[in-house]
C-alpha cells in the first residue's frame, strides 16, 4: 500500500489517495481485530487457569458459610422480627450462590427451610412483586400520560417516517454494495483467471486467489475484494489512475460503511471483555502484575470466609448481634433485580 501512496503519488488525484488511505485503514483495523479476537480469548483463559484454584476454594467455602449459619440458627434463639430479617438474609444469599455457581441439592434445601416455599415458586412470586412495584410510578401518572398522547403520537409518526427513510437508505446502500462487490468481482476474476495463464506456477497461484475472489463474492466482503485489488494495483498503478470518479466515490462510500463496521466490532470485543482488555490485552498492559493482585485479593476473600466458617462452627452464641448487623447491611444493600436477570424457571 506504501508504494501506491507514496512511491506513486504523483499519479493519483486527491480522491485516488483516500481510496488508498482507506483500505489502508481498514487493512489496519481488520489486523486489530484479528489480533483481539486470538489475544482475548487467550488472556481470559490465561486468567481462568491462575484463579481457577482459589475460586474453588471460595465456592466451598460461600456454601460453607451458608450451612455454619443455617446450623447455628438452629441452635440459638432469636425473636420473630429476627427470624423475619434470617430468612430474607437466607433466601437472599442463596439465589445469589445458585446463580453464580449453579443449582446445589442441600442449599436449595436450606432455602426451602427459610422461604417456606420451593425455589421456583418463590422466584417467581419475587418477580411479580418486582415487577408490580416498577408499574406503580406509571400508574400513578396515568393522567399525564394520558395529556401528552396526541404529542407522542406525533413523535412516534415522525419516527416510524425516519425510520423508513433510514431503511430505505440502507435497503439503496446494500443493492450498490451489491452491485459494486460484483462488478469487482468481475474486474478481478478477469484478471486472475487461471485460464489466462499458460506457465504450470504462475496458473497454480492464480487458481489460489481465484479462490478467495469467489469466496469473498460469496460472502458479500468488498474489503477482501478490494484488498486483492488493490495488491493487484501496487504491481499495476496505471489501473487505479484511470479508475473512473463515479466508481471510485462509490467504492469510498463502500469502504467508510465497512470502516465502522470492523470498528464497531473491535469496540464490542473491548467493552465485553473490559477489564480483560485493559489489563491483560492493551500495549501498555501488565498482565503478570494483574493476575498477582487478583490472586491476592482472592486469597483474602478465602481467608476472610475461612475465618467466618471457623467462629460459625464453634456455635458460640455471643456472635448472634454480629451476625445480625451482618445480616442487615447485606440486605441494605441488595439488588434483587440483578439477581433475577440470572434467574430463569
Amino acid at each position: 500500500m506504501e508504494s501506491i501512496i507514496n512511491t506513486h503519488h504523483e499519479y493519483l488525484n486527491q480522491d485516488q489517495q483516500a481510496f488508498c488511505s482507506k483500505i489502508e485503514e481498514i487493512k489496519q483495523l481488520q489486523e486489530e481485530f484479528e489480533r483481539l479476537s486470538i489475544q482475548i480469548p487467550n488472556a481470559i483463559l490465561e486468567y481462568t487457569r491462575a484463579i481457577h484454584p482459589i475460586t474453588q476454594k471460595i465456592t466451598f467455602l460461600e456454601k460453607q458459610r451458608l450451612v455454619d449459619i443455617d446450623a447455628f440458627v438452629t441452635i440459638t434463639k432469636f425473636s420473630k422480627k429476627e427470624l423475619l430479617l434470617i430468612d430474607d438474609y437466607m433466601c437472599y444469599e442463596v439465589i445469589y450462590w445458585i446463580q453464580k455457581y449453579g443449582e446445589d441439592e442441600l442449599l436449595i434445601l436450606i432455602f426451602q427451610k427459610y422461604a417456606h416455599m420451593p425455589l421456583d415458586e418463590y422466584i417467581h412470586k419475587l418477580s411479580a412483586e418486582r415487577s408490580q412495584s416498577l408499574k406503580k410510578p406509571f400508574n400513578d401518572s396515568k393522567e399525564s400520560i394520558e395529556d401528552s398522547n396526541i404529542t407522542d403520537i406525533e413523535d412516534l409518526k415522525k419516527k416510524s417516517a425516519t425510520e423508513r427513510l433510514s431503511e430505505k437508505n440502507k435497503m439503496k446502500q446494500e443493492v450498490q454494495r451489491k452491485k459494486t462487490v460484483r462488478s469487482v468481482y468481475i474486474d478481478l476474476i478477469k484478471i486472475f483467471h487461471p485460464d489466462t495463464e499458460t506457465d504450470a506456477d504462475k496458473k497454480l497461484e492464480k487458481e489460489e486467489i481465484s479462490k478467495k475472489i469467489t469466496e469473498a463474492y460469496t460472502k458479500n466482503d468488498l474489503f477482501t475484494l478490494l484488498k486483492l485489488e488493490t495488491d493487484y494495483l501496487e504491481k499495476h498503478t496505471s489501473r487505479i489512475s484511470s479508475m473512473r470518479e463515479d466508481t471510485l466515490q462509490i467504492y469510498l462510500n463502500m469502504l467508510s460503511g465497512q470502516k465502522k463496521d470492523i470498528e464497531l466490532s473491535i469496540s464490542k470485543l473491548k467493552n465485553e471483555n473490559q477489564i480483560i482488555y485493559s489489563e491483560m490485552c492493551r500495549p501498555s498492559s501488565k498482565p503478570e502484575k494483574f493476575l498477582r493482585k487478583v490472586k491476592k485479593e482472592l486469597k483474602e476473600i478465602e481467608h476472610i470466609l475461612t475465618m467466618q466458617t471457623t467462629i460459625l462452627q464453634q456455635q458460640d452464641c455471643s456472635i448472634k448481634s454480629h451476625l445480625l448487623n451482618d445480616m442487615e447491611n447485606t440486605l441494605s444493600r441488595k439488588d434483587y433485580d440483578s439477581l433475577l436477570e440470572g434467574m430463569i424457571f
